[in-house]
């Protein structure tokens, strides 16, 4: 079962693996880049988390 869940500081690794399977370096967004979404928009920044991951 899939959970959506907001972000949390920890899930910064993962998102980058999937921006990373999904872009090229030149057009992924980087880490700083994300903990800034992270840090800005934690309320609003939803993430999947499979039930096991909780």
């Amino acid at each position: 079962m899939t959970k959506i869940d907001i972000v949390h500081p920890q899930d910064l690794a993962a998102i980058l693996r999937i921006e990373r399977l999904g872009f090229n370096e030149a057009e992924a967004s980087t880490a700083k880049q994300y903990q800034a979404r992270i840090n800005q928009l934690a309320d609003t920044f939803l993430v999947a988390r499979d039930e096991y991951d909780s």
